[in-house]
């Protein structure tokens, strides 16, 4: 059984995990929609200069 303090311990650390892992998720969904977007308005450019 674990005593009060170790149990608020223990739900600290997991919110504290959790949070990381979402943060880290929004992160990754940014920065591929960042690279999506670039890809977009980059892309065309790119295919253009590569016909000269």
């Amino acid at each position: 059984m674990l005593s009060e303090a170790d149990s608020d311990f223990a739900l600290f650390a997991w919110s504290l995990s959790a949070r990381t892992c979402l943060e880290w998720l929004v992160l990754k969904k940014r920065e591929k929609q960042t690279k999506r977007a670039v890809n977009f308005v980059f892309g065309p450019i790119i295919a253009i200069l590569g016909e000269l």
